[in-house]
């Protein structure tokens, strides 16, 4: 167990320095840290990507580069060398530690595609037509680039399990170091109850490091986002500059995210466009869309994919009709297509995708499962926050009302939240693809609430009695999780990313040589983090060609 905790000390100390790029200097305290932290794994996921056009992340690349931060280290020693910092760490490896200890991956997902997509960086520069080995790969994150960078020769591959959990450690230090400052001065604004609640949704439901797949990293960023919005009141353009970095990073990982941009448009109008032009983290901007449009282009024949209005048929790794079925069959099983397919078969009815979402056919069966699934999660949340406050108005009944001027941010920011979940509705109402919608619109709404009725009140022994209650759901729930493993496995006691069996024990696969180029599918599992080059679908390789051109592998689908 150790082991775990010393590399995930040792990999935050390097890898904080990165951020370092992208964050304004402030005052050595958690939340500069934090900010220092989140930062570093946007600077390196994008810095890694640019290499993967040239090399393969491998463990040589990334180990000669862990000497930037090495040199950042001793150059900024007035940061990185001081008793705040090191608690900084200490609390950030304990998080983190916690998450990953004897912790299983995203199922099925991480086996799918997560794992083996980090492979492939691991041993492959950039291959063009990826996605016809797998459609998934088309669907991949920023986030594995980080993985990828993390398997080098001081964290071997066990390096690759710490992407997500250094984001969650980020962002609730962050939150939690915020709540503490504004409780110790008493200062309960708006910004105040929107980290409070969201926080209180975190350490409900965010809580296990096997939930957060690709999904948990993109939304942990658009509440930092929102925050780092409602936090400053007068934003500068390098405010808004790092605000469209992270819209970037957000939707790079989650591309069901991508209505987060609208955050950040009303401040356009407050900023002088040319200044916007002249700025240099606008060049760091259009550089890191460029290089992920350029990565799904190549790899996909996609800007956006699967999106058919984004691909082009001239390329001779594209597959329209591929692309299309994809594009319809992924939206039909976000809208319920499974129950929908039951009923017509009980019915002796046939199946018709375009009929199925006509009309808003699809809600009676969405709603047989995922709505169900919705409320399940959402209501208990809402029914807390709603006791909360009925609680409140009993103990503080008297009428000290705080008259809410000039708010109009927030009511226009609530009303950009309300529209990005209606179009997360129309399209895939799926809970994981946009939960960070609705929470953070039921979060905003209710700082609004609160600030007018609770502000002017002494909140500090609740805040108190809040923290304790958050730690013992955080470290409670994970210790009985890990008191209740069964420590018999391989690579104990790591996440199990070899297989999703309780041995962990490696899969056994089948293998083909295209053109000389070795594939694998697995014949009794996933196919995780083992081989280069594996598909679930090994039906795939009798439609596939390999060709090499300029030293760049090209898969091409078979001409029928």
């Amino acid at each position: 167990m150790i082991s775990v905790f010393i590399n995930s000390f040792l990999i935050l100390y390097l890898f904080i320095p990165f951020g370092i790029f992208l964050t304004i200097r402030e005052t050595n305290n958690f939340y500069y840290f934090s900010k220092l932290l989140i930062n570093s794994t946007i600077i390196i996921c994008f810095f890694s990507l640019f290499i993967n056009f040239f090399f393969p992340i491998n463990k040589i690349i990334s180990s000669i580069l862990l000497i930037i931060p090495l040199i950042i280290l001793f150059k900024s020693k007035e940061i990185f060398f001081n008793k705040k910092f090191f608690r900084f760490i200490l609390a950030s490896s304990i998080i983190i530690f916690f998450l990953v200890l004897e912790s299983d991956v995203y199922r099925p997902d991480a086996g799918l595609y997560h794992l083996p997509y980090i492979k492939i960086l691991n041993e492959e520069k950039i291959i063009i037509g990826l996605s016809n080995l797998h459609f998934r790969y088309g669907l991949t994150s920023i986030i594995q680039y980080l993985s990828a960078f993390s398997n080098n020769y001081l964290f071997r591959s066990n390096g690759i399990i710490f992407a997500q959990a250094i984001i969650a450690s980020g962002l609730i230090i962050n939150f939690i170091s915020q709540i503490y400052n504004y409780n110790k001065n008493r200062n309960y604004n708006l910004h105040f109850f929107y980290l409070l609640f969201v926080s209180i949704y975190i350490f409900y439901k965010m809580n296990r490091y096997s939930e957060y797949g690709n999904d948990a990293p993109a939304h942990f960023i658009f509440f930092y986002l929102l925050s780092e919005i409602l936090k400053n009141k007068n934003k500068t353009i390098d405010d808004f500059l790092y605000y469209s970095i992270l819209v970037l990073f957000i939707i790079t990982n989650k591309i069901t995210l991508i209505l987060s941009f609208l955050l950040i448009l009303p401040l356009l109008k407050t900023l002088n466009l040319k200044k916007i032009v002249l700025n240099k983290k606008t060049y760091l901007l259009i550089c890191f869309l460029f290089l992920w449009l350029l990565k799904n282009l190549l790899t996909t024949g996609c800007l956006i994919y699967p999106i058919k209005k984004t691909c082009y048929d001239n390329l001779s790794w594209v597959d329209l009709k591929e692309i299309e079925n994809i594009s319809l069959d992924s939206e039909v099983w976000s809208k319920g297509w499974p129950e929908y397919s039951k009923f017509q078969n009980n019915n002796n009815s046939s199946l018709d995708r375009n009929k199925f979402l006509k009309n808003f056919n699809w809600i009676q069966f969405w709603s047989l499962k995922h709505f169900k699934y919705i409320l399940k999660i959402i209501l208990p949340y809402i029914i807390f926050i709603l006791l909360f406050f009925l609680i409140l108005r009993i103990f503080f009944h008297k009428k000290n009302y705080r008259e809410i001027k000039n708010n109009y941010f927030a009511i226009f920011t609530l009303f950009l939240l309300f529209t990005s979940i209606i179009f997360w509705f129309v399209k895939f109402p799926i809970y994981r693809y946009g939960y960070s919608y609705i929470v953070s619109f039921i979060s905003l709404y209710s700082a609004i609430i609160f600030y007018k009725y609770f502000s002017k009140y002494n909140f500090k022994n609740i805040i108190n009695v809040f923290f304790i209650i958050f730690f013992i759901i955080f470290f409670g729930k994970n210790s009985l999780r890990i008191y209740k493993n069964d420590n018999l496995y391989q690579n104990y006691p790591w996440p199990k990313y070899f297989s999703m069996n309780h041995n962990n024990q490696k899969p056994l696969y089948d293998s083909i040589k295209i053109n000389n180029v070795k594939i694998y599918s697995p014949i009794n599992g996933y196919c995780m983090y083992n081989k280069n080059l594996c598909t679930q679908y090994s039906s795939n390789l009798t439609k596939i060609n390999i060709n090499e051109k300029n030293g760049y592998m090209i898969i091409l689908k078979k001409a029928y």
